[in-house]
């Protein structure tokens, strides 16, 4: 059943793992990665480089099993990921900062509040609110920002005292 899924496919994976050009008809992850696509689903799984050998393997056993033979490969590629070898098939899950998901893809991590998945999704890390590129580029005003774990605290700059407004200092009143 995993593996006759249909999801969404894309034509494109930047560096960042993101799927970009999503096609507008849904397949399953070989299909997707033999004939379409570089990436596929919602997780973006990305699909083995066309003349690796897992390609090679993944699209031979695509086109003999055209409909639903193929539980055994989504157990070698779904959690296909280049260059990441870790142990990510074990059933124990700890995702510090987040709680564990199962999907078709095995288990992932879906990150509390103030914290984001790295580029393995197994594990949550820190935003460090401070750094991160934005709009505005300190959450705080008037303030030294300083990252916390899962978040982040304002520090008036000298002659500044807190406002009501959260995270914005203003300038102290002098009678």
């Amino acid at each position: 059943r995993t593996a006759a899924h249909k999801d969404v496919c894309f034509e494109q994976v930047d560096e960042g793992l993101i799927c970009s050009r999503p096609f507008d008809k849904v397949v399953t992850y070989s299909e997707c990665c033999c004939h379409y696509g570089r990436g596929w689903g919602p997780e973006c799984n990305t699909c083995p480089p066309r003349n690796s050998e897992m390609f090679s393997i993944l699209c031979k056993m695509q086109l003999e099993t055209e409909s639903d033979g193929d539980q055994d490969f989504l157990a070698a590629f779904a959690n296909y990921n280049p260059g990441d070898s870790s142990e990510e098939d074990s059933d124990e899950c700890s995702c510090a900062h987040g709680r564990c998901v199962r999907s078709y893809l095995g288990t992932m991590c879906e990150c509390n509040a103030g914290f984001r998945l790295d580029h393995s999704r197994a594990r949550c890390i820190d935003i460090d609110e401070c750094a991160e590129p934005g709009p505005r580029t300190s959450p705080c005003k008037n303030a030294r920002c300083v990252n916390t774990s899962g978040s982040y605290k304002c520090f008036c700059k000298h002659g500044f005292v807190a406002s009501r407004r959260q995270n914005v200092c203003v300038r102290r009143r002098t009678q």
